[in-house]
């Protein structure tokens, strides 16, 4: 006599339309032999996403989550801490002296191991910025010296992110 599977109707849980079925449950095996309608019977399943210190799961070292799913998490970055407004600063057309400008930005310290700063122009100054061969050529502290190529004509507003590592 053939085997009959049990087959119980699946329903979208906010709808309550039932779900047509992929597979047949007890089709699917896991390595331990059983099958995934005996583990259901058997109330050995549960979820949805639900993570115990049981959970298996074939991803290495940290993990982070966000409520619904788990993944590998970075190793050295601080998820618990909001990452960092960028401030905006401008680079005043008549700011520049031997094509060197410096600028206050709060936050910033001499040793350059200590964090990563990173900078970028507006849109808007994009295209000055790049034509000018503009860049960050010193740090000290509140303070970061631009460089350029050419001086730039117009005022320029640039975008500092800094991130303590």
């Amino acid at each position: 006599m053939a085997e009959t599977a049990k087959i119980r109707t699946l329903r979208n849980r906010d709808t309550g339309e039932a779900i047509a079925p992929r597979t047949v449950a007890s089709a699917v095996a896991f390595e331990d032999g059983s099958t995934f309608q005996s583990k259901y019977d058997d109330g050995e399943l549960t979820g949805p996403n639900t993570v115990g210190t049981s959970t298996a799961t074939d991803i290495n070292g940290l993990l982070k989550g966000n409520g619904s799913n788990v993944s590998q998490a970075a190793a050295g970055t601080d998820y618990a801490k909001a990452p960092t407004k960028p401030v905006a600063v401008t680079l005043r057309a008549s700011g520049w002296t031997d094509s060197a400008q410096a600028v206050t930005v709060n936050g910033i310290v001499a040793d350059e191991t200590a964090q990563i700063v990173d900078v970028a122009p507006a849109m808007a100054s994009v295209k000055a910025y790049m034509d000018a061969g503009v860049y960050v050529s010193a740090a000290a502290e509140n303070r970061l010296t631009f460089t350029c190529g050419s001086t730039p004509s117009a005022d320029l507003t640039v975008y500092v992110s800094i991130q303590n590592v």
